[in-house]
């Protein structure tokens, strides 16, 4: 039987870091994805053969070219999971912090979802998943982008 494809975006900390190691140790074909590229690499050592390492940046207009790149290494996608997000306490107000965070968790997030849906649309099959947030159900007052960003991600989940 042939490994599941499983793409991780946001894979290079935290939550997204993770999972990709879950999903090494149950013998899945694991694409990680993330801007910081040493982080991918230090990854790909856990299992050489299965790990597959795209440097990607989900705000690049090039994201989906890299994206579609990382699909055919791999020779197929069944599962993208979608990590990658930002958010911070921004209790001043600081106009550049704002526009990062819409940026990434509402255009980036879309630049990626969109994609991967066309992608199972016509292969006829597949999976999403999404780390969003409990944040997208009420305003939190320190990180004022925050919660309408991943407000955006889970209804746009729903719509589709």
């Amino acid at each position: 039987m042939e490994s599941k494809r499983i793409i991780i975006s946001g894979a290079t900390s935290g939550i997204g870091c993770e999972i990709a190691k879950l999903y090494i140790t149950n013998g899945y074909k694991v694409g990680i994805m993330g801007r910081r590229i040493e982080l991918l690499n230090k990854l790909k050592e856990k299992s050489p053969e299965n790990v597959f390492v795209q440097q990607l940046d989900i705000n690049s207009d090039d994201a989906t070219t890299n994206f579609q790149f990382l699909i055919d290494s791999m020779g197929g996608l069944d599962i993208y999971f979608h990590v990658s997000g930002i958010g911070y306490q921004n209790v001043p107000l600081d106009y550049d912090k704002e526009l990062r965070t819409a940026e990434t968790n509402c255009k980036g997030f879309t630049r990626m979802i969109t994609y991967a849906f066309n992608y199972f649309a016509q292969q006829g099959k597949g999976h999403i998943a999404c780390i969003t947030s409990i944040a997208g159900t009420k305003g939190l007052g320190a990180a004022p982008a925050y919660s309408p960003s991943k407000r955006f991600c889970n209804h746009y989940l729903e719509c589709l």
